[in-house]
């Protein structure tokens, strides 16, 4: 799944068999596989469009109606979605997902780039990435058992945060940072995260200061 400048195209994303491979796309009625022997499988369903970041697929006109564009997907809107988000966005409607899941393992790494990360009063502003910070690898020998995401160079330049009402602001920050991500396979997903800071500094913290407001 190539990633290039936060947008995952789907039409460059191949699911590879030993037989014919299948491709992925993104429809307004959510996640699907276009299988060459099984025809169109429904991944993941969404209940709340439209979803932040979701760039559906385009059809041809004609006879046929063929997909011409299997659509893409923005990474930072859409996770800056979730995490807002007071309920979920969708669910897994295949009913072998919790299958599909223990079969898949995963190896690769997130570039993130300088900016700001987050939604209204709580933002985290990246930097560094010249310097190689920000930088999330992620594996998984079983993915519908354990997601493991390392960020061993977190680095921004400020963030602002809201607590008991206040708002507040910090200077530079910088962690080393671990996350398990368990669940994957349950029906309906009920992740489990459990993030480790092995360690952190935050700088020029300040809290309900008038010039907040």
């Amino acid at each position: 799944m190539p990633i290039a400048g936060g947008r995952l195209d789907f039409n460059r994303v191949v699911v590879e068999h030993v037989g014919p491979n299948s491709s992925l796309g993104i429809a307004p009625s959510g996640l699907y596989a276009d299988a060459p022997n099984m025809g169109r499988i429904e991944l993941f369903r969404f209940t709340a469009p439209p979803v932040p970041g979701v760039r559906y697929e385009q059809r041809r006109r004609g006879l046929g109606a063929r997909v011409s564009d299997r659509g893409s997907l923005e990474l930072q809107p859409f996770v800056q979605a979730l995490l807002g988000a007071a309920g979920t966005l969708g669910h897994a409607v295949a009913t072998d997902v919790p299958a599909m899941l223990d079969r898949t393992k995963v190896s690769g790494e997130l570039r993130l780039g300088d900016g700001a990360l987050g939604m209204g009063r709580h933002q985290l502003v990246l930097a560094g990435q010249a310097e190689g910070c920000n930088r999330i690898s992620m594996s998984a020998a079983v993915l519908g058992q354990r997601l493991v995401a390392r960020m061993p160079g977190l680095s921004a330049s400020r963030s602002t945060f809201e607590l008991l009402g206040l708002a507040g602001t910090t200077g530079r920050v910088s962690a080393t940072l671990e996350l398990h991500i368990t669940g994957l396979d349950r029906q309906p997903v009920r992740a489990g995260i459990a993030a480790t800071v092995h360690s952190m500094t935050v700088r020029d913290v300040r809290l309900g200061s008038p010039d907040l407001r």
